[in-house]
């Protein structure tokens, strides 16, 4: 694997674990993992973080053992059969997108923290 898509998969799956408030769509438990509802093997999917959710470990185990299925949305089954070959200009691009969301999230936990800060003054 290469660095950059290594360091994509990372911020893929820091992203979608940001976008789903770090809880386990499942049981809205603690969410610690990154599931692909189409494998990563489908490179047009690999990164977009709508082919992603949070499970908590017992649900990803679940999950991935086929005891339980998660519903794929129509426009992830559609897109599932695109080739997609990506520039490194474009690879670059994903990580940008993807940072953003973890930035967003970041974001979000700061104003919890002074919000809890100011509330326990």
């Amino acid at each position: 694997m290469k660095p950059i898509e290594k360091r994509l998969d990372d911020l893929w799956s820091k992203a979608v674990k940001a976008r789903d408030g770090h809880k386990c769509v499942y049981c809205h438990g603690p969410g610690t993992e990154s599931h692909h509802l189409i494998r990563r093997s489908h490179k047009a999917l690999r990164w977009d973080i709508r082919n992603g959710v949070t499970l908590c470990t017992v649900h990803h185990r679940l999950v991935t053992d086929g005891h339980i299925k998660l519903n794929i949305p129509n426009e992830l089954s559609l897109a599932k059969n695109r080739i997609a070959k990506y520039s490194q200009q474009e690879l670059l691009a994903i990580s940008t997108q993807l940072k953003g969301y973890i930035a967003n999230d970041m974001g979000r936990k700061v104003k919890r923290e002074r919000a809890d800060s100011i509330a326990t003054v």
